[in-house]
């Protein structure tokens, strides 16, 4: 569960119900679209190793998202 855990916990603790303390990334491919630089979400190793490379052949910033989830092992 992703939440800002210590707050969560001692409102909790407190007796209050924990509102606004569940964290959510925002897209961050759209938000360096909306800057102007280019986005690539990367699901894999391979991508990972040749995205960085791909980025230096592009015109400005990229921005390299990996999802954290495809790499954990099962």
């Amino acid at each position: 569960m992703r939440a800002l855990r210590q707050i969560r916990d001692d409102l909790q603790a407190a007796g209050i119900v924990p509102i606004g303390v569940a964290g959510r990334n925002p897209d961050f491919a759209a938000l360096a679209g909306a800057c102007g630089a280019a986005a690539v979400r990367v699901h894999d190793p391979d991508a990972l190793n040749r995205e960085p490379r791909q980025a230096l052949l592009r015109r400005g910033p990229t921005l390299i998202e990996a999802i954290t989830a495809d790499f954990e092992s099962p």
